[in-house]
């Protein structure tokens, strides 16, 4: 803990010794929702959820993958499926050895992966989001697409992203911090 104070400034008639230890850093406490806590499995755990069901949603319409939007959207999705379920078992491995991510290299990589997956399902959502505007509202012709479909899954990937935000945030923090 530090304590702000003013020290008046000490003569120091002999020099100070070689090996004499430096004085002990103050280290900001561990934020709920890092990278090896339990909220930081929720987080992956519900970014695989929701990104899960914008794929199966997509998927299961006879013509999606005639848009390439949707088809980025699954490609992406499926991306962030990965990346959190290799994030949630890295969680899962550091909560059972008691133990935090506090290293530069890891937290780089974590910074890395949850800037670019956010970025990604962001930016497929909202094309996602574009086509189906297009396709419902402007061209209202979803009597013979999958409107509601498209439209489900385009909302899955905004929560899906919604969710990411804030695993992205914290990495951001984690490694300003490291």
């Amino acid at each position: 803990m530090s304590h702000p104070a003013v020290h008046p400034v000490d003569v120091l008639l002999e020099p100070p010794a070689e090996n004499a230890a430096a004085p002990p850093g103050v280290r900001m406490g561990y934020i709920k929702g890092l990278p090896g806590t339990k909220l930081g499995l929720v987080l992956r755990a519900s970014q695989i959820f929701f990104a899960t069901v914008a794929v199966v949603v997509m998927s299961t319409t006879s013509d999606f993958s005639s848009v390439l939007v949707f088809c980025l959207l699954v490609a992406f999705s499926g991306l962030q499926i990965f990346w959190s379920l290799a994030m949630a078992l890295t969680n899962i491995r550091a909560i059972s050895l008691k133990r935090k991510f506090q290293n530069r290299p890891a937290v780089i990589i974590f910074f890395a992966g949850d800037m670019i997956s956010s970025l990604l399902m962001f930016s497929g959502a909202c094309a996602s989001a574009g086509i189906t505007v297009l396709v419902n509202a402007d061209q209202q012709d979803c009597s013979m697409n999958h409107c509601v479909q498209f439209q489900t899954s385009t909302c899955m990937a905004f929560v899906t992203w919604c969710i990411d935000l804030p695993s992205f945030m914290l990495s951001f923090w984690s490694f300003a911090a490291v």
